[in-house]
């Protein structure tokens, strides 16, 4: 059999209760095995089986990155990321005329970012990183959990600051968001990881590509999502003390960081749950906000120019939530239409039987 082609194989019965075929003469001699090594066999989402061998399981992808043709800032960062995301296990940033400042610094703030990445040899002219993640460690239920838990933590700082005037409150948003970027960056790399190697899923709790991908996109929203809520911060931090001098402007930032926080928090649970009925009601309210609350003159009724310009800069990063939660929450259908249900049954026409989870 050819790579990438097909056979048909008889079934053969082996003692009472084992059933075996055999396996391409061409595969197993391209992976180098012999009688008694031990291969992998799961069932993926569409029933059917997939075999890996030891060979391909033990694999560790390694990268080398060649900085002197890296002519842009930028650049590199780039690229070590997108290994990261690809399950790269070691990563060689060379130079055969040496690494100036720029790409050391570079490479060290990149590295920052990547949790399980860490620079292990270091000389003028290359420098090696190597992953210490093992990603089996890690559920997408946990990271969902932990990501939500992380932007709740952000809505309740910011509020806590209208209330309590700590600039502590609103300055760890900063240190809150940069966790965020790192935890997204991670679950990216491990459900790339999971799409090459479906085994993985039974260990960090995925049953197919189309929860990875609704995982991905919920991470991807809570990336964006802690990008608004940073802006917020930062605005609030420029205004300092003129903020309270109104208890109008006091009262109306409260409102809208209150409303948001709302929504965030029903637009998690809904697609957590899987909800699609709580999902319409969801989707109508944050059509709603967005056309009317949002967007709304009353908002904008503040004497002084600059509180007004606050409050407009504020709206739009609140928007940008809304558009979020928005998105998060349809993705709510994909994974109702792939857990199916008497609502919505998937029907297989070979042999005119119906598929139906309860």
């Amino acid at each position: 059999m050819t790579m990438g082609g097909s056979s048909l194989r008889r079934l053969q019965r082996v003692g009472k209760a084992t059933y075996s075929i055999s396996l391409p003469k061409e595969w197993v001699r391209r992976r180098g095995l012999r009688p008694g090594d031990i291969l992998e066999v799961y069932e993926e989402g569409d029933g059917s089986l997939r075999i890996r061998s030891r060979v391909d399981k033990l694999a560790q992808p390694s990268y080398i990155i060649d900085a002197e043709l890296c002519r842009v800032y930028g650049q590199i960062s780039k690229l070590i990321t997108a290994c990261y995301h690809r399950s790269c296990e070691r990563i060689e940033v060379r130079a055969a005329g040496g690494l100036n400042g720029e790409i050391v610094k570079e490479v060290s703030e990149v590295v920052s970012r990547l949790p399980g990445f860490e620079i292990i040899e270091r000389t003028n002219k290359r420098i090696v990183l190597q992953n210490f993640v093992d990603p089996s460690r890690f559920s997408a239920r946990g990271l969902t959990r932990r990501l939500q838990t992380m932007i709740s933590t952000m809505f309740g700082n910011i509020s806590d600051f209208l209330y309590s005037r700590s600039y502590e409150d609103i300055k760890s948003v900063r240190d809150l968001r940069e966790k965020i970027h790192q935890l997204h960056e991670l679950t990216i790399r491990l459900l790339i990881t999971y799409l090459e190697h479906r085994g993985l899923g039974k260990a960090i709790g995925l049953r197919n590509s189309t929860e990875a991908y609704c995982m991905i996109m919920f991470s991807d929203h809570m990336f964006r999502i802690a990008e608004h809520l940073c802006n917020v911060g930062e605005e609030l931090l420029r205004f300092r003390k003129r903020i309270w001098g109104s208890e109008e402007l006091l009262s109306l930032l409260r409102e809208l960081i209150g409303m948001a926080s709302m929504i965030f928090e029903d637009s998690i649970n809904a697609f957590i749950n899987t909800d699609p009925q709580r999902t319409i009601k969801i989707l109508n309210q944050i059509s709603n906000i967005i056309d009317h609350q949002l967007s709304s003159g009353e908002f904008l009724k503040v004497r002084d120019p600059e509180r007004t310009r606050l409050v407009e800069r504020i709206l739009c990063s609140l928007r940008g939530i809304m558009l979020e939660c928005e998105r998060l929450v349809e993705e709510v259908f994909d994974r109702f239409v792939e857990n199916g249900g008497p609502v919505c049954m998937l029907r297989e026409y070979e042999g005119h039987s119906r598929k139906s989870v309860p």
